[in-house]
């Protein structure tokens, strides 16, 4: 169980819509399961919690829906995960928005159980039971509470006994957790989704913040990709430069007639720049400088060539 302290010292702070849905959602979930396997005798979870085997089938919609069933008659896993979804759920939307929070929870659920399969596929020994649950979806809100709000204080009631941490060094201890559990399946739980729940929590925070690294790395990518004039060969640049000074057929003016003389130095400084500004934008982007620019370049070369 787990209770923020600052959050708790809001009373007058009302429960977000998306939470109250959500958690309203996992209720009726588990009421549908009891009423299934007490009249039907069908279990839920044999069809909508993920599985090796029904992946294999096509039944890829288990990604989404075992996020919403528990482990059944006993009801402490669905309170457990909606205990967390409620104390750090509501932070969250109120930080991110409802659809941004239920697009994390989503979202971290379903990479949490693409982990859990890895886990299933190269590590012997774990159970290939369905799983189900909306841990790793509520592993992802608690990893951005954390990055959000690091210094906050939080009280964690393990075993029975309340541990107050900063929400940093919670989350390594979260990390620490779930990653041995994964590596060795000791506790019976899939604790490779809430692993994968972590991971894309920290990512999606990484990715919301201006200075966080995933967003640096991304603007670095989209930089290498961004457009640049393609390089020419020396005959395809001087045919581009004739064309363009043909293209413009205005006389020289008095202010042309004293630009400086289109040695070398003048064409790579003046000119050239002007000759990529056209090859980007137009001949419409020009100013009247830039213009006159390039009629007396033309006008001189043109005399030269007589």
């Amino acid at each position: 169980m787990i209770y923020d302290r600052d959050y708790m010292r809001e009373p007058e702070r009302r429960l977000p819509s998306a939470t109250t849905g959500l958690l309203i959602v996992l209720g009726v979930c588990f009421l549908a399961q009891a009423i299934t396997y007490f009249v039907g005798s069908f279990r839920l979870i044999d069809q909508f919690g993920l599985s090796l085997s029904g992946i294999r089938h096509g039944h890829w919609w288990q990604l989404l829906t075992f996020q919403l069933l528990h482990s059944f008659p006993s009801p402490w896993h669905v309170l457990g995960n909606a205990l967390v979804i409620y104390f750090f759920g509501r932070t969250v939307e109120s930080v991110l928005g409802s659809a941004r929070f239920l697009t994390a929870f989503v979202l971290g659920g379903v990479v949490g159980g693409l982990l859990q399969l890895l886990i299933f596929l190269t590590i012997p020994g774990t159970s290939t039971l369905p799983v189900v649950g909306a841990s790793a979806g509520a592993s992802a809100l608690v990893a951005i509470f954390c990055r959000l709000f690091p210094d906050r204080e939080a009280t964690f009631v393990i075993y029975f006994f309340p541990v107050t941490l900063r929400a940093r060094y919670f989350l390594w201890a979260a990390f620490a957790i779930s990653g041995w559990g994964a590596l060795f399946a000791w506790s019976g739980v899939a604790e490779g989704a809430h692993l994968g729940g972590l991971l894309f929590g920290v990512a999606w925070v990484s990715c919301m913040q201006e200075d966080g690294v995933l967003r640096t790395a991304l603007a670095r990518v989209q930089g290498l990709f961004a457009r640049r004039p393609v390089p020419m060969k020396p005959s395809e640049t001087a045919r581009r430069r004739k064309l363009e000074f043909d293209a413009l057929e205005r006389k020289p003016t008095a202010s042309s007639a004293s630009a400086p003389a289109p040695d070398g130095e003048f064409i790579s400084k003046e000119v050239d720049p002007i000759l990529d500004k056209i090859a980007a934008h137009g001949i419409h982007s020009l100013t009247d400088r830039e213009k006159r620019i390039l009629e007396a370049a033309r006008d001189r070369m043109g005399n030269r060539g007589r």
